[in-house]
This record gives structure tokens, C-alpha cells and sequence, in this order.
């Protein structure tokens, strides 16, 4: 591998290109979920816990949790891929099921899960995985 100047190592081959290429994506994208995601976290605590309406139902506080699970699984995904795409999994079926619908958009949060799961494949065709994608 060689190594450009205070670049680091470069790639030799263009499936460790492929590979970081979709590290990189999945980082991306959780990082835009995490923006997405969170101004609705933001929204949803001002709407239910700043009006003086009272305490909004358990089920409220419920999905709130899970609704920061996901956010929380997502930045943990932009350092360790596995636990944050695990964390959130859990997290969005979770918040579907506690707010009782099944939300089709809820769905994005597959797309960074899809990228590093895409990564690993193509590491695991060649034999060897980058100290990154490593247990």
C-alpha cells in the first residue's frame, strides 16, 4: 500500500475503494439522519414537555425514548458501525410500536445500515477486512 504525503495510505485496489466509498456514504447519511431526526426531537419536546398542557401519556415518553435511541444509534454508527446500526434498529421498531404506527419513513434509517452491511460484504469476498470494519 502506499502512502501519500500526510494523506495516509492509499488504496491499492479499487474494492478497497468501493469499500471505504461506502463507509464514507453510510457515515454521511447517518449524519443526515442524525440532523433530520433530531429537529423533530427538538420539535416533539418542545410540543408535549414546554406547553403547559400537563404531562403528555407514558406512551408519549415512551417513543420519545426510543426517538433518542435512534439519534443515539446513529452517532454512535459514524464510530462503531455495528452497535449504532443495532442500537438503531432496535430504536425504530421500538418507536413504531410504541406510537402504534408503522411509518413508512422510518425506513431511511436502513439506508446507513445498508451501506456499512454492503462494505463488509465486499470485505468479506476478498478475505480481509480493514482495521475499520473489524468486530
Amino acid at each position: 500500500m502506499a502512502i501519500a504525503l500526510n494523506a495516509g495510505p492509499v488504496p491499492d485496489s479499487r474494492r478497497e475503494i468501493g469499500v471505504s466509498i461506502l463507509k464514507w456514504l453510510g457515515r454521511g447519511l447517518a449524519l443526515l439522519l442524525v440532523l433530520f431526526w433530531g429537529a423533530f426531537f427538538i420539535e416533539h419536546l418542545n410540543e408535549w414537555y414546554r406547553q403547559p398542557q400537563g404531562y403528555p401519556p407514558p406512551w408519549v415518553t415512551i417513543a420519545m425514548g426510543f426517538h433518542l435511541g435512534m439519534i443515539v444509534g446513529l452517532l454512535l454508527s459514524l464510530r462503531w458501525d455495528r452497535l449504532g446500526v443495532l442500537i438503531t434498529i432496535i430504536s425504530t421498531v421500538g418507536f413504531m410500536v410504541a406510537s402504534g404506527a408503522v411509518i413508512p419513513l422510518m425506513l431511511i434509517n436502513l439506508a446507513p445500515a445498508a451501506c456499512f452491511a454492503a462494505a463488509r460484504l465486499l470485505n468479506r469476498r476478498a478475505g480481509t477486512a480493514p482495521p475499520g470494519l473489524t468486530a
